[in-house]
């Protein structure tokens, strides 16, 4: 969370910016099973309706289940 947070601080429009494979932090972070990560997100705006701009166009709920396989 640290490190978002810095980042925030140089990008504050960070919880809505989308990267380069069309997914939001938060669909980075439910994928990945950052919890902490996850709540700083939602704390600081990010929307849970959020649609990636990719040809999957999910939500970060679907990316969070699709990465769930990936979690030890």
């Amino acid at each position: 969370v640290a490190t978002l947070e810095a980042m925030a601080r140089a990008t504050p429009t960070l919880a809505h910016a989308v990267a380069v494979g069309g997914w939001t932090p938060l669909h980075l972070a439910g994928f990945y099973a950052a919890e902490r990560c996850t709540t700083w997100l939602l704390a600081q705006g990010a929307s849970l309706s959020a649609v990636s701009e990719n040809p999957i166009a999910n939500q970060p709920l679907h990316a969070a289940l699709a990465g769930a396989g990936h979690v030890g």
